[in-house]
């Protein structure tokens, strides 16, 4: 959703600059800006009454001249080249406002395609998250993908469920890159981080707007769900984010095949974030022994089966460890239990 409430005509763009088709989209805008030294050459007039700054101000000045010192840029020159690529990217942004004072909105960068089937630029629409931004500012995000930390998220959904009146209104779900491990040893740390932060950048593109995700382990991802009323409808979301994101991902002449996960929990008054992880955590186990692009919904009875698997494991475990098991070998290749 865009900041809105913008009053310039499409005649203040350099001409050519938009292409025929994308006008619509100009109209929910707020920054345009070139490839060429990345200048800005259009503001919405909401941007200029958020930050403060006058049209001429921005005009001619770099994108990232809008930024603030204090946050990480390492995933500017990432995110320019998946642009160039044709790739629209999810990036929360804190911008510096004239009396310097600063704030946070989530920017969607979509390219301006040339004729020539090159990029002219960049549009950018931006919308407000300073309200919840503003509070976790002091936590950094995670290093590798740039999403919020596994504490950020959990502050996320404990805000959420606390809020839940009855049954439904928020959902969590769980996503695992499940051979991640894998990647990282045949083809070193380097492409593994690498393959990592273009799968998370995955997840932030299929974000709708209210949703946020961050990490919560090493090769997982929590997303957070608002508004979601049941679990058909959970299970739908966590199937359209899996099949946008398991294509297989190129870089540095390697092609990598993602193995996919995805478990789902809706949340019930009285949950906590804590809760469900847990459940997610239960779901996921289900969804790897059904194979890659696999979604489970976690329900009462599989926290029950999954309950009864432990308890016998445990029990299981307690004999191995009082050597009540033994094995006896016999002629025939039967074996029998002693103790």
């Amino acid at each position: 959703m865009s900041l809105g409430g913008q009053t310039q005509r499409h005649s203040d763009i350099p001409v050519g600059l938009v292409p025929t088709g994308m006008s619509e989209a100009l109209q929910q805008a707020d920054v345009v800006y070139v490839t060429r030294g990345l200048d800005i050459v259009w503001v919405s007039t909401s941007v200029t009454e958020y930050l403060g700054w006058a049209v001429d101000d921005l005009l001619g000045q770099p994108a990232m001249s809008l930024l603030s010192p204090d946050q990480d840029q390492a995933w500017v020159e990432a995110n320019r080249h998946r642009l160039l690529a044709g790739r629209d990217v999810v990036q929360k942004v804190l911008l510096r406002r004239r009396d310097g004072a600063e704030r946070w909105f989530s920017g969607v960068a979509r390219a301006l395609p040339e004729s020539d089937a090159g990029v002219a630029g960049f549009l950018v629409t931006l919308r407000d998250i300073h309200a919840t931004a503003r509070a976790r500012r002091s936590e950094p995000l995670d290093g590798v993908t740039g999403l919020l930390s596994r504490r950020l998220l959990f502050d996320v959904v404990d805000e959420a469920v606390q809020q839940l009146a009855g049954p439904g209104g928020f959902g969590l779900i769980l996503v695992e890159f499940d051979n991640l491990r894998a990647v990282n040893d045949s083809a070193g740390l380097a492409t593994g981080d690498a393959a990592l932060s273009e799968f998370a950048n995955r997840i932030l593109n299929r974000l709708l707007p209210g949703e946020e995700a961050g990490r919560v382990s090493g090769k997982g991802f929590g997303i957070a769900c608002p508004s979601v009323m049941s679990a058909d409808a959970l299970r739908s979301r966590a199937e359209s984010i899996v099949a946008g994101i398991s294509s297989p991902i190129r870089m540095a002449g390697r092609r990598v095949e993602p193995i996919v996960l995805a478990s789902a929990v809706l949340a019930e008054p009285g949950a906590t974030c804590l809760t469900l992880m847990r459940e997610a955590d239960v779901a996921i186990g289900a969804a790897r022994e059904a194979g890659n692009q696999s979604v489970t919904v976690f329900t009462a009875d599989l926290g029950d089966r999954t309950v009864r698997r432990s308890a016998l494991e445990e029990e299981l475990r307690f004999a191995l460890e009082a050597e009540e098991f033994g094995l006896v070998y016999r002629s025939g290749g039967v074996i029998r239990a002693r103790g």
